[in-house]
């Protein structure tokens, strides 16, 4: 008896092969126990590739290792390795080491420590350090292709692929897999190796990144425009572009030194705008907040949702923890040290937990009216600088109110006292000591189930109405259906929302439509 998914039972019922089975050639196997808890150095060394990259510890408030989110600093560059040169040089088995005692005296292997640490401590290191030969690990000259190569991750990962099976864009696949699609369904594995290993989400990453780069650079290639500029940049030399670079970082590089360079730094700011994660990606989403503003006017509230994911039953949940999250028991918690070192080792559990609790707030909050009607929001995702993920989102209330109107308005003293009114209704402020102290009071005195007295409907719209939303009953009549924000995904980790420029347009982007009456 097995359990299937929706998808893997709907693909069985059409007699078709699912997507992700084994018999798609997706089968990846068991850990073996030779292959378990080997180090970096051990996993390295039986590595059919080896890539080079610089992955960091981000700063943890417990100042530990195990606590610090990690990230990655440059690019991965991936190399063959020359496996019969590391087989030479390797150690020799335990067996044939040791200390041989000639004297016959007694010598344990605490003295023989000993002796060591303190030869290493009181020799002249520094001397040494220049005359030792340094052992690196012998790889090809030339870096692998990441394109056309199923061998790549199974190589470069033998402690995760441990049969050599079931690598992306394999070509004896009889169904084909998308490589974003094979790497999101390897980073949701079961038994977690992937999230946990210590390079792969970066690798991976990496190497979509340049996959995109190079798909838009071969877009732009293919245009009229960029003939007239490709003899240009053909003209550039090495030095040139170092030099170009050095003036960029001394912030004295001057648009007018070379026509060029211009059009290089305009053609990478095109492509590197459409790759996630990147610098220019930034850029295009501000150019992106300018066309709503032009579109919507200036938006109302700012906002940041900022969850605190160590705190969180539901992280840990997502994270593996096992817990009842309709019974959670205190004592079912661990202490904080050790919630974060569980956050700090699933990053793909938690970017779940934060997606989804961020896709309920804007749904049942931003959408659903806490804050009144809305035409239009836009959210980035950002990283903090420990790695939690954080929101800010800009806002459109569905009102037609210029600042200039609004500042004339202000004027009024029932305008601002309504106005007051409604800005005490949707801000609140929350101390974590007082919160047990009133819960049962909270609970005892709603009159709704799902919103507060003071958060109710009736007062959001009633305050709403007083301070004159131009023409919004009549589109209140026209229309019972709000406008859907359109969710467009640039990168795993920053995402841009915004609402379509028609005030009720039902867009095909959800699979359900949301109505909402006053």
């Amino acid at each position: 008896m097995c359990t299937l998914c929706y998808k893997c039972q709907d693909a069985l019922l059409k007699g078709h092969i699912p997507k992700f089975s084994a018999a798609n050639d997706v089968w990846l196997g068991d850990v073996p126990p030779e292959l378990q808890g080997l180090t970096i150095p051990e996993e390295k060394l039986i590595s059919l590739y080896r890539h080079n990259s610089c992955v960091i510890k981000l700063h943890s408030p417990f100042h530990s290792a195990t606590t610090s989110q990690t990230a990655l600093k440059g690019n991965c560059i991936t190399f063959l390795q020359n496996i019969p040169s590391i087989v030479t040089s390797l150690p020799l088995a335990l067996d044939d080491l040791g200390v041989l005692d000639v004297n016959g005296s007694m010598v344990s292997s605490d003295d023989i420590a000993k002796y060591f640490l303190h030869k290493v401590k009181n020799s002249k290191t520094e001397e040494q350090m220049d005359n030792e030969r340094v052992y690196l690990i012998p790889h090809s000259s030339k870096p692998v292709s990441e394109y056309f190569n199923p061998k790549l991750l199974a190589g470069l990962y033998p402690t995760l692929f441990c049969y050599g099976r079931g690598a992306p864009e394999s070509q004896t696949r009889p169904i084909e897999i998308n490589l974003r699609e094979h790497i999101r369904y390897l980073l949701s594995y079961s038994d977690r190796r992937f999230e946990k290993n210590h390079s792969f989400i970066f690798v991976v990453f990496n190497i979509l990144q340049r996959r995109d780069a190079c798909f838009h650079a071969q877009l732009i290639a293919t245009k009229p425009y960029f003939r007239s500029s490709a003899h240009e940049i053909q003209s550039l030399s090495s030095e040139d572009i170092e030099t170009a670079l050095k003036n960029i970082s001394e912030r004295t590089y001057h648009m007018k030194s070379s026509k060029a360079l211009n059009k290089l730094l305009n053609h990478i700011k095109t492509i590197d705008g459409r790759v996630m994660g990147s610098a220019y990606s930034r850029t295009a989403l501000r150019t992106k907040i300018h066309a709503l503003i032009y579109n919507q006017g200036l938006p109302s509230i700012f906002l940041t949702l900022n969850p605190a994911d160590i705190h969180s039953p539901v992280a840990l949940y997502f994270a593996g923890v096992k817990l009842d999250l309709d019974n959670i028991q205190t004592e079912q918690l661990m202490d904080t040290y050790k919630r974060a070192e569980i956050i700090a080792s699933h990053p793909v559990a938690t970017a779940k937990f934060f997606h989804i609790l961020i896709t309920n707030i804007l749904d049942t909050m931003i959408v659903g009216g806490v804050l009144g009607p809305i035409k239009a929001y836009f959210g980035t995702v950002e990283s903090q600088g420990r790695g939690s993920l954080h929101l800010h989102l800009l806002i459109w209330l569905d009102h037609d109110m210029t600042p200039a109107y609004m500042k004339e308005k202000i004027q009024n003293v029932d305008f601002r006292e309504k106005l007051i009114a409604y800005l005490e209704d949707i801000i609140k402020e929350d101390l974590d000591e007082f919160k047990d102290k009133h819960v049962l009071e909270y609970l005892n005195d709603t009159p709704s189930r799902n919103t507060s007295p003071r958060l109710s409907k009736d007062n959001i719209y009633t305050a709403l109405h007083t301070i004159d939303i131009t023409d919004f009953q009549q589109n209140i009549n026209q229309s019972n259906t709000w406008s859907t924000p359109v969710k467009e995904q640039l990168s795993s980790s920053t995402s841009q929302l915004y609402a379509s420029p028609k005030r009720f347009l039902q867009t095909p982007t959800h699979n359900h439509s949301i109505f909402g009456k006053i």
